[in-house]
Protein backbone atom coordinates (compact mmCIF):
# COMPACT_ATOMS: atom_id res chain seq x y z
CA UNK A 1 0.00 0.00 0.00
CA UNK A 2 2.87 2.57 0.59
CA UNK A 3 4.32 2.00 -2.55
CA UNK A 4 0.62 2.58 -4.22
CA UNK A 5 1.05 6.09 -2.47
CA UNK A 6 4.15 6.68 -3.31
CA UNK A 7 3.18 6.21 -6.80
CA UNK A 8 0.75 8.44 -6.50
CA UNK A 9 2.88 11.48 -4.50
CA UNK A 10 5.10 11.42 -6.92
CA UNK A 11 3.55 12.97 -10.11
CA UNK A 12 1.56 14.83 -7.94
CA UNK A 13 4.62 16.39 -5.83
CA UNK A 14 6.26 16.99 -9.27
CA UNK A 15 3.29 19.27 -10.81
CA UNK A 16 2.86 21.01 -7.09
CA UNK A 17 6.86 21.87 -6.98
CA UNK A 18 6.38 23.30 -10.15
CA UNK A 19 3.79 25.71 -9.74
CA UNK A 20 5.53 26.61 -6.25
CA UNK A 21 8.84 27.40 -8.02
CA UNK A 22 6.67 29.74 -10.18
CA UNK A 23 4.67 31.44 -7.51
CA UNK A 24 7.84 32.19 -5.31
CA UNK A 25 9.19 33.24 -8.67
CA UNK A 26 6.57 36.09 -9.21
CA UNK A 27 6.97 37.44 -5.91
CA UNK A 28 10.75 37.60 -5.50
CA UNK A 29 11.66 38.76 -8.73
CA UNK A 30 10.75 41.96 -10.58
CA UNK A 31 9.93 42.19 -13.89
CA UNK A 32 11.03 44.29 -16.95
CA UNK A 33 9.39 47.52 -17.15
CA UNK A 34 9.62 49.55 -20.25
CA UNK A 35 9.38 52.62 -20.89
CA UNK A 36 7.03 54.68 -23.35
CA UNK A 37 6.85 53.20 -27.13
CA UNK A 38 6.39 54.59 -30.31
CA UNK A 39 2.90 54.53 -30.64
CA UNK A 40 2.72 52.28 -33.62
CA UNK A 41 -0.11 51.97 -35.67
CA UNK A 42 -2.52 49.36 -34.39
CA UNK A 43 -5.58 46.99 -35.28
CA UNK A 44 -7.83 46.40 -32.42
CA UNK A 45 -9.59 42.88 -33.58
CA UNK A 46 -13.03 41.93 -31.77
CA UNK A 47 -14.04 38.52 -33.40
CA UNK A 48 -17.83 38.77 -32.38
CA UNK A 49 -19.83 35.65 -32.79
CA UNK A 50 -23.60 36.37 -32.08
CA UNK A 51 -22.54 38.46 -29.10
CA UNK A 52 -24.89 41.24 -29.32
CA UNK A 53 -25.30 41.68 -26.13
CA UNK A 54 -21.44 42.66 -25.47
CA UNK A 55 -20.01 43.90 -28.29
CA UNK A 56 -20.89 47.65 -28.59
CA UNK A 57 -19.85 48.34 -24.97
CA UNK A 58 -16.42 46.43 -26.04
CA UNK A 59 -16.02 48.18 -29.04
CA UNK A 60 -17.44 51.54 -27.55
CA UNK A 61 -14.74 51.01 -24.09
CA UNK A 62 -12.06 50.31 -26.90
CA UNK A 63 -12.76 53.30 -28.91
CA UNK A 64 -11.68 55.32 -25.95
CA UNK A 65 -8.99 54.51 -25.44
CA UNK A 66 -5.96 56.55 -23.94
CA UNK A 67 -4.15 56.27 -27.37
CA UNK A 68 -3.40 58.81 -30.35
CA UNK A 69 -6.88 58.41 -32.90
CA UNK A 70 -4.78 58.42 -36.02
CA UNK A 71 -2.72 55.53 -34.51
CA UNK A 72 -5.61 52.62 -34.12
CA UNK A 73 -8.64 51.39 -35.48
CA UNK A 74 -11.03 49.37 -33.84
CA UNK A 75 -12.13 46.69 -36.32
CA UNK A 76 -15.05 43.71 -35.16
CA UNK A 77 -15.37 40.96 -37.28
CA UNK A 78 -19.23 40.52 -37.31
CA UNK A 79 -20.35 36.98 -37.56
CA UNK A 80 -23.98 36.49 -37.12
CA UNK A 81 -24.79 40.11 -35.79
CA UNK A 82 -28.05 41.32 -35.62
CA UNK A 83 -27.97 44.39 -38.51
CA UNK A 84 -28.99 46.30 -35.70
CA UNK A 85 -25.72 46.02 -33.97
CA UNK A 86 -23.47 46.54 -36.94
CA UNK A 87 -25.58 49.79 -37.31
CA UNK A 88 -24.50 51.19 -33.94
CA UNK A 89 -20.83 49.83 -34.34
CA UNK A 90 -20.40 51.86 -37.14
CA UNK A 91 -21.79 54.50 -35.91
CA UNK A 92 -19.68 54.68 -32.87
CA UNK A 93 -16.64 54.80 -35.51
CA UNK A 94 -16.05 51.02 -35.36
CA UNK A 95 -15.01 49.35 -38.51
CA UNK A 96 -17.33 45.97 -39.23
CA UNK A 97 -16.12 43.25 -41.43
CA UNK A 98 -18.80 40.80 -41.87
CA UNK A 99 -18.06 37.53 -42.60
CA UNK A 100 -19.97 34.11 -42.37
CA UNK A 101 -18.40 30.63 -42.01
CA UNK A 102 -19.66 26.84 -42.39
CA UNK A 103 -18.20 26.71 -39.41
CA UNK A 104 -16.86 29.45 -37.05
CA UNK A 105 -13.77 29.48 -35.26
CA UNK A 106 -11.94 32.63 -33.51
CA UNK A 107 -9.10 31.62 -35.75
CA UNK A 108 -11.00 31.79 -38.97
CA UNK A 109 -12.38 34.88 -38.17
CA UNK A 110 -8.76 36.50 -37.27
CA UNK A 111 -7.56 35.24 -40.63
CA UNK A 112 -10.13 36.99 -42.64
CA UNK A 113 -8.89 40.33 -40.72
CA UNK A 114 -5.75 39.91 -41.67
CA UNK A 115 -6.34 39.48 -44.81
CA UNK A 116 -8.77 42.59 -45.34
CA UNK A 117 -6.17 44.96 -44.19
CA UNK A 118 -3.16 45.67 -46.94
CA UNK A 119 0.26 44.73 -46.02
CA UNK A 120 2.15 47.15 -43.99
CA UNK A 121 -1.42 49.41 -42.99
CA UNK A 122 -0.57 48.44 -38.90
CA UNK A 123 2.23 47.50 -37.22
CA UNK A 124 0.56 45.88 -34.47
CA UNK A 125 -2.26 43.80 -34.04
CA UNK A 126 -4.22 43.69 -30.30
CA UNK A 127 -6.67 40.38 -30.24
CA UNK A 128 -9.64 40.87 -27.35
CA UNK A 129 -12.60 38.88 -27.27
CA UNK A 130 -15.97 40.04 -27.78
CA UNK A 131 -16.83 40.61 -24.11
CA UNK A 132 -13.37 42.61 -23.05
CA UNK A 133 -13.28 45.51 -22.09
CA UNK A 134 -9.72 47.47 -21.57
CA UNK A 135 -8.79 49.58 -18.88
CA UNK A 136 -8.27 53.19 -20.06
CA UNK A 137 -4.76 52.81 -20.88
CA UNK A 138 -4.02 49.22 -21.96
CA UNK A 139 -3.84 49.80 -25.33
CA UNK A 140 -0.22 52.21 -24.22
CA UNK A 141 0.86 49.61 -21.87
CA UNK A 142 0.29 46.92 -24.33
CA UNK A 143 2.26 49.53 -27.30
CA UNK A 144 4.95 49.90 -24.07
CA UNK A 145 5.95 46.22 -24.05
CA UNK A 146 6.31 45.76 -27.84
CA UNK A 147 9.67 46.98 -27.49
CA UNK A 148 10.29 44.40 -24.97
CA UNK A 149 9.13 41.21 -27.59
CA UNK A 150 6.89 40.97 -30.47
CA UNK A 151 4.62 39.11 -29.00
CA UNK A 152 2.99 40.40 -26.18
CA UNK A 153 0.37 38.79 -23.03
CA UNK A 154 -1.74 41.84 -21.02
CA UNK A 155 -3.11 41.22 -17.65
CA UNK A 156 -6.96 40.04 -18.01
CA UNK A 157 -8.60 39.98 -14.83
CA UNK A 158 -12.42 39.80 -13.79
CA UNK A 159 -15.69 42.03 -15.40
CA UNK A 160 -18.05 40.50 -12.97
CA UNK A 161 -17.60 39.00 -9.30
CA UNK A 162 -21.55 38.68 -9.09
CA UNK A 163 -21.81 35.05 -8.06
CA UNK A 164 -19.38 32.51 -6.09
CA UNK A 165 -18.83 30.29 -9.26
CA UNK A 166 -17.39 33.49 -10.75
CA UNK A 167 -15.23 35.14 -8.01
CA UNK A 168 -13.86 31.27 -7.89
CA UNK A 169 -12.93 31.75 -11.66
CA UNK A 170 -12.03 35.29 -11.23
CA UNK A 171 -9.32 33.82 -8.51
CA UNK A 172 -8.15 30.94 -10.92
CA UNK A 173 -7.26 33.67 -13.60
CA UNK A 174 -4.93 35.20 -10.89
CA UNK A 175 -3.38 32.96 -9.68
CA UNK A 176 -2.82 32.18 -13.28
CA UNK A 177 -1.24 35.48 -14.09
CA UNK A 178 1.34 35.33 -10.68
CA UNK A 179 2.15 31.60 -12.03
CA UNK A 180 1.89 31.24 -15.84
CA UNK A 181 2.73 35.06 -17.02
CA UNK A 182 4.32 36.91 -13.80
CA UNK A 183 6.39 33.90 -12.31
CA UNK A 184 7.65 32.75 -15.78
CA UNK A 185 8.68 36.59 -16.95
CA UNK A 186 10.81 37.08 -13.52
CA UNK A 187 12.69 33.74 -14.88
CA UNK A 188 12.93 34.74 -18.14
CA UNK A 189 10.52 32.58 -19.31
CA UNK A 190 7.59 33.30 -21.97
CA UNK A 191 4.46 34.06 -20.26
CA UNK A 192 1.31 32.27 -21.57
CA UNK A 193 -1.34 33.45 -23.52
CA UNK A 194 -4.48 33.32 -22.59
CA UNK A 195 -6.78 33.96 -25.90
CA UNK A 196 -7.57 37.64 -26.02
CA UNK A 197 -5.59 40.77 -23.99
CA UNK A 198 -3.01 40.04 -26.79
CA UNK A 199 -0.59 42.16 -29.08
CA UNK A 200 1.23 41.11 -31.77
CA UNK A 201 3.70 42.62 -34.62
CA UNK A 202 1.30 42.65 -37.73
CA UNK A 203 3.84 40.63 -39.84
CA UNK A 204 4.18 37.81 -37.74
CA UNK A 205 0.65 37.77 -37.02
CA UNK A 206 -0.44 37.69 -40.54
CA UNK A 207 2.04 34.65 -40.78
CA UNK A 208 0.77 32.55 -37.82
CA UNK A 209 -3.04 33.27 -38.77
CA UNK A 210 -2.14 32.16 -42.06
CA UNK A 211 -0.96 28.59 -40.67
CA UNK A 212 -3.38 28.29 -37.50
CA UNK A 213 -5.87 25.36 -37.80
CA UNK A 214 -6.97 25.44 -34.33
CA UNK A 215 -11.14 24.95 -33.41
CA UNK A 216 -10.28 24.75 -29.80
CA UNK A 217 -7.33 26.00 -28.04
CA UNK A 218 -6.44 28.83 -30.44
CA UNK A 219 -4.00 30.55 -27.70
CA UNK A 220 -1.82 27.25 -26.86
CA UNK A 221 -1.65 26.55 -30.61
CA UNK A 222 -0.12 29.76 -31.38
CA UNK A 223 2.32 30.06 -27.69
CA UNK A 224 3.35 26.33 -28.80
CA UNK A 225 4.27 27.38 -32.69
CA UNK A 226 5.78 31.03 -30.96
CA UNK A 227 8.20 29.28 -28.61
CA UNK A 228 8.91 26.62 -30.63
CA UNK A 229 10.55 29.25 -33.52
CA UNK A 230 12.10 30.70 -29.98
CA UNK A 231 9.72 33.93 -29.85
CA UNK A 232 9.59 35.10 -26.53
CA UNK A 233 6.16 36.19 -25.27
CA UNK A 234 6.28 39.22 -22.77
CA UNK A 235 3.64 40.35 -20.27
CA UNK A 236 2.81 43.50 -19.42
CA UNK A 237 0.70 43.19 -16.11
CA UNK A 238 -0.67 47.36 -16.53
CA UNK A 239 -2.11 46.34 -19.74
CA UNK A 240 -5.23 45.45 -17.89
CA UNK A 241 -8.14 43.57 -19.69
CA UNK A 242 -11.65 43.06 -18.25
CA UNK A 243 -13.22 39.33 -18.98
CA UNK A 244 -16.31 38.09 -18.16
CA UNK A 245 -16.29 35.32 -15.68
CA UNK A 246 -18.58 31.87 -15.94
CA UNK A 247 -21.19 32.73 -13.76
CA UNK A 248 -23.19 29.99 -14.96
CA UNK A 249 -22.72 26.37 -14.05
CA UNK A 250 -23.06 25.19 -17.42
CA UNK A 251 -21.44 27.99 -19.18
CA UNK A 252 -17.95 26.81 -16.72
CA UNK A 253 -18.50 23.49 -17.55
CA UNK A 254 -18.55 23.81 -21.40
CA UNK A 255 -15.62 26.49 -21.39
CA UNK A 256 -13.73 23.90 -19.02
CA UNK A 257 -14.16 21.12 -21.58
CA UNK A 258 -12.93 22.69 -24.59
CA UNK A 259 -10.02 24.16 -22.16
CA UNK A 260 -9.22 20.21 -21.17
CA UNK A 261 -9.54 19.07 -24.05
CA UNK A 262 -7.12 21.38 -26.18
CA UNK A 263 -4.61 20.86 -23.17
CA UNK A 264 -4.79 17.09 -24.15
CA UNK A 265 -4.58 17.45 -28.27
CA UNK A 266 -1.76 19.88 -28.16
CA UNK A 267 0.40 17.84 -24.99
CA UNK A 268 0.04 14.52 -27.44
CA UNK A 269 0.77 16.52 -30.85
CA UNK A 270 4.06 18.83 -28.63
CA UNK A 271 5.28 16.95 -26.19
CA UNK A 272 7.39 14.53 -27.46
CA UNK A 273 8.61 17.16 -30.02
CA UNK A 274 9.44 19.63 -27.45
CA UNK A 275 11.32 17.27 -25.08
CA UNK A 276 13.86 16.39 -28.50
CA UNK A 277 14.02 20.23 -29.09
CA UNK A 278 15.40 20.77 -25.16
CA UNK A 279 18.17 18.32 -25.55
CA UNK A 280 19.17 19.25 -29.10
CA UNK A 281 19.19 23.10 -28.85
CA UNK A 282 18.49 23.35 -25.76
CA UNK A 283 14.77 25.49 -26.19
CA UNK A 284 13.62 25.50 -22.42
CA UNK A 285 10.98 27.83 -23.62
CA UNK A 286 8.89 25.23 -25.83
CA UNK A 287 10.10 22.98 -23.57
CA UNK A 288 8.25 24.69 -20.74
CA UNK A 289 4.93 25.22 -22.75
CA UNK A 290 4.97 21.58 -23.60
CA UNK A 291 5.22 20.43 -19.71
CA UNK A 292 2.25 22.83 -19.08
CA UNK A 293 0.14 20.57 -21.08
CA UNK A 294 0.41 17.68 -18.63
CA UNK A 295 -0.32 19.75 -15.77
CA UNK A 296 -3.11 18.43 -13.95
CA UNK A 297 -5.91 21.14 -13.45
CA UNK A 298 -5.29 23.07 -10.09
CA UNK A 299 -8.79 22.73 -9.58
CA UNK A 300 -8.10 19.15 -9.25
CA UNK A 301 -4.83 19.11 -7.37
CA UNK A 302 -6.55 20.64 -4.55
CA UNK A 303 -9.41 18.01 -4.44
CA UNK A 304 -7.12 15.51 -4.78
CA UNK A 305 -4.33 15.56 -3.02
CA UNK A 306 -6.64 16.45 0.82
CA UNK A 307 -8.67 13.52 -0.55
CA UNK A 308 -5.70 11.20 -1.06
CA UNK A 309 -3.91 12.60 2.38
CA UNK A 310 -6.94 11.22 4.09
CA UNK A 311 -6.73 7.44 2.58
CA UNK A 312 -2.71 7.50 2.83
CA UNK A 313 -3.43 7.82 6.74
CA UNK A 314 -6.37 5.22 6.82
CA UNK A 315 -4.49 3.01 5.05
CA UNK A 316 -1.12 3.25 7.41
CA UNK A 317 0.96 5.20 4.80
CA UNK A 318 3.29 7.78 5.59
CA UNK A 319 1.15 10.99 6.29
CA UNK A 320 4.03 13.53 6.46
CA UNK A 321 4.76 13.88 2.62
CA UNK A 322 0.75 14.19 2.02
CA UNK A 323 0.59 16.72 4.18
CA UNK A 324 3.70 18.60 2.43
CA UNK A 325 2.34 18.43 -0.45
CA UNK A 326 -0.97 19.75 0.56
CA UNK A 327 0.86 22.96 2.58
CA UNK A 328 3.08 23.28 -0.81
CA UNK A 329 -0.10 23.61 -2.75
CA UNK A 330 -1.73 26.08 -0.54
CA UNK A 331 1.62 28.05 -0.47
CA UNK A 332 1.76 28.39 -4.42
CA UNK A 333 -2.03 28.93 -4.60
CA UNK A 334 -1.91 31.74 -2.04
CA UNK A 335 0.64 33.80 -3.47
CA UNK A 336 -1.18 34.54 -6.51
CA UNK A 337 -3.88 35.56 -5.08
CA UNK A 338 -4.32 39.48 -4.41
CA UNK A 339 -5.58 41.36 -1.87
CA UNK A 340 -8.42 42.17 -3.00
CA UNK A 341 -10.06 38.65 -3.16
CA UNK A 342 -8.98 37.35 0.68
CA UNK A 343 -11.96 39.13 2.11
CA UNK A 344 -14.61 37.04 0.55
CA UNK A 345 -12.46 33.99 0.12
CA UNK A 346 -13.31 31.96 3.45
CA UNK A 347 -17.27 32.63 1.92
CA UNK A 348 -16.55 31.61 -1.40
CA UNK A 349 -14.31 28.41 -0.49
CA UNK A 350 -17.63 27.08 -0.04
CA UNK A 351 -18.50 26.97 -3.33
CA UNK A 352 -15.43 25.15 -4.00
CA UNK A 353 -16.46 21.73 -3.80
CA UNK A 354 -18.91 22.56 -6.69
CA UNK A 355 -17.12 23.84 -8.72
CA UNK A 356 -14.39 20.23 -8.27
CA UNK A 357 -17.83 18.29 -9.32
CA UNK A 358 -17.97 20.78 -12.15
CA UNK A 359 -14.56 20.52 -13.41
CA UNK A 360 -14.62 16.91 -13.01
CA UNK A 361 -17.88 17.09 -15.05
CA UNK A 362 -15.59 18.46 -17.62
CA UNK A 363 -12.94 16.65 -17.66
CA UNK A 364 -15.08 13.42 -18.01
CA UNK A 365 -16.82 15.00 -21.35
CA UNK A 366 -13.77 16.51 -22.62
CA UNK A 367 -12.76 14.25 -25.33
CA UNK A 368 -13.37 15.29 -28.80
CA UNK A 369 -14.48 18.78 -27.48
CA UNK A 370 -10.99 20.71 -29.59
CA UNK A 371 -12.51 19.10 -32.91
CA UNK A 372 -16.02 21.28 -32.28
CA UNK A 373 -16.45 24.83 -31.74
CA UNK A 374 -18.07 25.54 -28.36
CA UNK A 375 -19.38 28.82 -28.48
CA UNK A 376 -19.85 30.72 -24.79
CA UNK A 377 -22.39 33.60 -24.75
CA UNK A 378 -21.77 36.34 -22.33
CA UNK A 379 -24.06 38.54 -20.80
CA UNK A 380 -22.35 41.47 -18.85
CA UNK A 381 -21.61 44.44 -21.15
CA UNK A 382 -20.30 46.48 -18.41
CA UNK A 383 -17.60 46.00 -15.38
CA UNK A 384 -19.07 45.34 -12.66
CA UNK A 385 -15.71 43.96 -10.37
CA UNK A 386 -14.04 46.85 -8.18
CA UNK A 387 -10.98 47.83 -10.09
Amino acid sequence: MTVLFTLLWAPLALAVGYLLVFAIAGRARRISTPEAGARLKTAVLLPAYREDAVIVESARQALAQDYPSDRFDVIVIADGLQPETNEQLLALGATVLQVQFERSTKAKALRAATEAFPPGLYETVVVLDADNVMASGALARLDDARALSPVVQGQRVAKNLDTPLARLDALSEHVNNHIFRRGHAALGLSAALIGSGMAFDATLFTDLMARAEAIGGFDKELELELTRSRTRIAYAPEAVIYDEKAAAPDVFVRQRRRWLAAQAHYAGQHLGPALLSLARTGNADYADKALQMILPPRALLLGAVPVLTVLAALAGAPLAPWVALGLALGLAIALGIPAGLWRSLGRDLLHLPGALVLMLRAGLSARGANRTFIHTPHTAAHVTAPS
